[in-house]
């Protein structure tokens, strides 16, 4: 059932009044409960309200609560062992800055609340900035929908600590490591590893590790050359997602070496020497030398296909739509431009690899397949997350590899092309957070 909270005249201090729908099921009558919201718990003396409304809680109005609960928020409440837990409570930590909460910036994030009349309780959007450690608060504005206008309406508050955050940007290691302290453990789709150390998790697997490009960490002059050596051919990539225009290709052949860079321009050289010297100059960050797996272009475009996989409400990953992206013509990669084409990934095997029907049904299964066992790779090892997007690249024998994985996707291609499954893939996440919350 659904409740409300009132605030109710009252010179006591944490009193709650429960109405007589509730107090009538209740055996023994309780004189004190601990009241639970999100991470907060108090100490609250119960009294019978006879003239409360079957579906609302009373609370006095001099409260010690260090937050709001907004009157018009619907409620669930589970009253077990001398606890009355009031829920679901979801953060969605979306900016660093308070300030960037814009009401345009927020605005974007209603089309993730389609589904709330369903989840019901409390979520707010949050950022980093707004968090109080000491106190378990968060200042933001919390989603509610008024029945007059059937128009979502935030409102600013400071609310308590969630019962799940969920992530959408990326925190530093001292915030991450200080929310989850608090957290206990309930935060989604937060820090993912490191290109590196992804690398190390995948290739230690018996399962992945054949669909994953052997890489190394290029910490010295001689790694270059041995993986060259092996395999003709390699991808430089810096550790850092977000720098995906610092992608370098390097191919060597009879003694000679050719650099190519994100944007298309080449460089020959002809010695080690002169390569090392070149990438000194170049390579500004960390990065990671890369088998590179011979690939199929499309019409000299390079394509991945793109596998956008979500937690469903009963704890499965399923697999959402996959899309098939396709870079600039010339490009070493199918890193996505204005210049670039989305393709549904079945038009793009038909179209591309000239597969009938059965040969794209199987195909389509044993990439989901693959990336359910990288999702549950990745989860059993570095996290919990409600939704991941997994670049899959098919070789010259069709054979399936995992080339990167994404905890913050983005499925803006959908929003013109299927606006009900827009629409449904962004409300999964919540309804999985509300199972981990709830």
């Amino acid at each position: 059932m659904i409740y409300y909270f009132k605030e109710l005249s009252e010179n006591r201090k944490n009193l709650l009044f429960l109405p007589l729908s509730i107090w009538e099921n209740m055996n023994p009558k309780p004189q004190w409960l601990t009241l639970q919201a999100g991470e907060w718990m108090a100490r609250v003396e119960v009294e019978l309200r006879e003239d409360l409304p079957e579906n609302t809680v009373g609370v006095s109005t001099i409260a010690e609560f260090p937050f709001n609960l907004p009157e018009q928020i619907p409620f669930e409440m589970k009253i077990q062992e001398g606890k009355l837990r009031i829920g679901p409570i979801m953060g969605i930590l979306a900016f660093h800055e308070t300030h960037e909460m814009t009401a345009e910036a927020l605005e974007k994030y209603t089309r993730y609340l389609a589904g709330y009349s369903s989840i019901n309780g409390l979520i707010y959007i949050c950022s980093a900035k707004g968090i109080n450690h000491s106190l378990k608060t968060i200042e933001g504005y919390c989603f509610n929908l008024e029945e007059k206008t059937s128009k979502p309406v935030w409102m600013f508050g400071k609310f308590p600590f969630p019962d799940v955050l969920y992530c959408h940007l990326e925190q530093s290691e001292d915030e991450y490591n200080q929310t989850l302290s608090v957290m206990r453990g309930k935060i989604l789709n937060a820090n993912l590893s490191s290109k590196w150390l992804l690398s190390k998790l995948f290739q230690s697997s018996i399962h992945l590790r054949g669909h994953w490009p052997y890489t190394e960490l290029l910490n010295n002059d001689h790694k270059l050359d041995d993986m060259l050596n092996k395999f003709g051919s390699v991808y430089l990539k810096p550790l850092v997602a977000e720098k995906g225009k610092l992608l370098f290709k390097v191919d060597k052949k009879e003694g000679s070496y050719r650099i190519h860079d994100y944007f298309g321009d080449e460089k020959s050289l002809n010695s080690t020497m002169e390569v090392n010297d070149y990438l000194k100059g170049a390579l500004h960050d960390t990065y990671l030398v890369q088998q590179a797996v011979p690939v199929v272009k499309y019409e000299e475009r390079c394509f991945n296909f793109k596998v956008h996989m979500q937690k469903t409400s009963r704890s499965h990953w399923k697999c959402a739509y996959i899309t098939a992206h396709f870079g600039e013509t010339g490009g070493i990669s199918a890193n996505f431009n204005r210049t670039g084409i989305v393709l549904n990934g079945r038009d793009a095997l038909r179209q591309v690899f000239q597969m009938d029907e059965r040969e794209v049904f199987k195909k389509e299964q044993e990439i989901i397949e693959l990336c359910c066992t990288a999702c549950k790779t990745l989860e059993h090892s570095k996290g919990s997350y409600a939704e991941l997007s997994i670049d899959i690249i098919l070789d010259e024998n069709l054979s399936v590899w995992l080339m990167d994985i994404n905890h913050h996707p983005d499925h803006q291609s959908l929003f013109y092309s299927d606006r009900q499954l827009y629409l449904n893939v962004l409300a999964t996440p919540l309804e999985y957070a509300k199972l981990s919350a709830w």
